[in-house]
């Protein structure tokens, strides 16, 4: 299981949430890709009561999102500071050395719905100019940054092959003797 994204020092909340706009961090993935299985976001409810976010992953360069890249969406519905996850229905793979946005579609009808946590890193996060569908997220087209981090992180595994070491007897590994193994799939 690895993390990617920024889990670092809470420092404060940041709410200039708005109906139907788009709040992301980027990320870059190192050598590897990822088979993403959640999206994680830090923070609590606002003023303006609770509201819905959709979590959603894009492609840093095209803006689009990418394939299985949108979660389903997570009720605000608490004033306490806490990770905030979504489960992805099929997991979106993620590229190796590749730059994405890793963000939320804001649904409410009062502002400052999701007070989002950030750390001391500064101009990291972005929104998006507003009028972003909340049904069907669009391509992420970046404002300027914002000088906070925000609280984001994926949990993501590196696909790849399986070990499976049996002994004499399937299923069974204790007591068995190294030379007895004849077959590895």
């Amino acid at each position: 299981m690895a993390t990617l994204g920024n889990d670092g020092t809470f420092v404060n909340v940041l709410g200039f949430s708005a109906h139907k706009r788009a709040y992301a961090m980027d990320i870059t993935t190192d050598a590897y890709n990822y088979n993403v299985q959640n999206i994680n976001f830090y923070g609590r409810e606002g003023a303006g009561g609770g509201g819905l976010i959709k979590p959603v992953i894009w492609n840093y360069t095209t803006g689009a999102v990418v394939t299985n890249g949108v979660a389903p969406e997570i009720n605000i519905n608490s004033l306490t500071l806490q990770w905030w996850t979504s489960t992805f229905a099929t997991e979106p793979v993620l590229a190796a050395n590749t730059r994405y946005y890793v963000g939320f579609v804001t649904y409410n009808v009062a502002g400052n719905s999701f007070l989002w946590g950030y750390t001391s890193r500064v101009s990291e996060t972005y929104n998006e100019g507003g009028g972003m569908s909340y049904t069907t997220p669009t391509t992420f087209i970046p404002g300027t940054p914002q000088p906070y981090y925000m609280m984001a992180t994926l949990t993501a595994t590196i696909p790849g092959p399986s070990l499976k070491i049996e002994g004499i007897v399937p299923g069974r590994f204790e007591y068995t003797d190294w030379a007895n193994l004849t077959d590895i799939t």
